[in-house]
C-alpha cells in the first residue's frame, strides 16, 4: 500500500520502537508524528518528513501538565539512551517512588481533533493509527473523533485493565481484533470491519 496517511502518538526520536518510519521511507506514506520529548523530539524533526508537533495529547483544550522525563546517563550507549527517553510520559503516569529517577518540565498538551485539523483539515481516513505513550492511551482513544475512518490502530496497553477497556471501546470505531500472528508484547492491533485482506 502506497501513498496512505498515518498517526504516530509518541513517534519517540521517529525511528526507535516507531511503527510509521518503514512507511514513510518506503511506501511514500505521509502522517503527523507527536512527541513531546524535546531531545527526541528534535532526534525525530532530522530523521522524519512528515509532520510533527512538540507536543502531549490530551483530552482537555490546550491543558499544560508535566512531562517525566528519565534521568539518562551520558556515558551509556546512544541507543541505550534513546531507549530510556522513550520511556517519558507525563507525570500523572509516574509513581512516586519514580519521581526522582527523572526529572519534571512543562508540556503543552492538545486534543486530537485539534491537532489533526491543524496537520490537515481534508483528511477523513487514517490508514494507521498509532497510540503509544507510557500511560494514557485510553484517554487519548477516547478522544479520536468518531467520524474518522481508522482502517488499523496499533495502541499500547499497561495492565490488563487497560487492555480490557480499549477492547470494549474500539468497537465504537468499528475495529476488530487483528488475528494474524503479530503480536508485539503490551501492544493491540484493530483493524477496520470494512478490511479484507486476500490471499
Amino acid at each position: 500500500m502506497h501513498d496512505k496517511t498515518f498517526v504516530e502518538i509518541g513517534a519517540s526520536d521517529g525511528v526507535l520502537m516507531s511503527f510509521t518510519s518503514w512507511l514513510e521511507y518506503n511506501n511514500n506514506w505521509r502522517g503527523l508524528l507527536l512527541e513531546p520529548n524535546p531531545q527526541s523530539f528534535d532526534a525525530l524533526r532530522m530523521r522524519r518528513k512528515s509532520a510533527a508537533a512538540k507536543t502531549c495529547v490530551s483530552p482537555e483544550a490546550t491543558v499544560k501538565d508535566l512531562l517525566w522525563s528519565p534521568n539518562v546517563e551520558p556515558e551509556l550507549p546512544d541507543l541505550f539512551q534513546k531507549v530510556a527517553r522513550a520511556r517519558t510520559t507525563l507525570k500523572k503516569f509516574v509513581s512516586e517512588e519514580d519521581y526522582d529517577a527523572g526529572s519534571f518540565s512543562p508540556v503543552q498538551c492538545f486534543p486530537l481533533p485539534w491537532l489533526l485539523k491543524a496537520w490537515d483539515p481534508s483528511v477523513k481516513t487514517i490508514h494507521l493509527l498509532v497510540i503509544h505513550t507510557m500511560g494514557g492511551e485510553m484517554n487519548i482513544l477516547e478522544t479520536v473523533p468518531k467520524n474518522l475512518d481508522i482502517i488499523m490502530l496499533v495502541i499500547r496497553f499497561n495492565t490488563p485493565v487497560d487492555r480490557s477497556q480499549i477492547e470494549s471501546v474500539v468497537n465504537d470505531y468499528n475495529l476488530i481484533p487483528f488475528k494474524e500472528e503479530i503480536k508485539p508484547k503490551n501492544f493491540l492491533i484493530f483493524i477496520s470491519t470494512r478490511v479484507v485482506f486476500h490471499a
